[in-house]
């Protein structure tokens, strides 16, 4: 059940369970992770989409922590600093993710997300400024440790 809006024009915004998500076939990386104790685990990242909306693009991603030793783990613990961007090979352009007042755009993964539990997917939503020459693909990096996910399809929304 939808919480009722607590003032006139506004609405809260439910977004879909990551566990229900339609993802991007092939769009997929696993890294594996070492903790402090010696244990280890796996990081797997998982492209839902890429879409242009206005004068901003998205990228959701899925990201699940796999075979954990316990606890919960904070993502940017477990890789330090994280620095989406996304590649546009055939124009020779990279777009960095967007920022606030220098914070992290507040997208559901930034606020909310950033804590994974073992086997638990979590949407992440990076935000980019819109894709100059609507490019069919693009390619996203996430982190240095994490391999680079290509030639993901881009969607428009006229």
């Amino acid at each position: 059940m939808v919480p009722s809006s607590p003032r006139t024009g506004t609405s809260p915004t439910v977004l879909p369970d990551p566990a229900q998500a339609t993802l991007v076939p092939g769009a997929k990386a696993e890294v594996p992770v070492t903790y402090s104790s010696g244990a280890t685990a796996t990081l797997r990242f998982e492209v839902k989409q890429v879409r242009v909306r206005g004068a901003l693009t998205q990228a959701d991603v899925i990201v699940t922590l796999v075979d954990s030793p316990g606890g919960s783990q904070n993502l940017y613990g477990l890789l330090g600093t994280i620095s989406p961007a996304l590649v546009d090979r055939t124009n020779l352009l990279r777009y960095s993710q967007l920022s606030l007042v220098g914070q992290g755009w507040k997208g559901q993964g930034d606020v909310v997300g950033t804590y994974l539990d073992d086997g638990q997917p979590h949407r992440f939503r990076w935000t980019f400024p819109a894709l100059l020459d609507r490019p069919g693909t693009i390619d996203l990096l996430i982190d240095s440790q994490v391999p680079e996910l290509t030639d993901l399809p881009v969607v428009y929304d006229d």
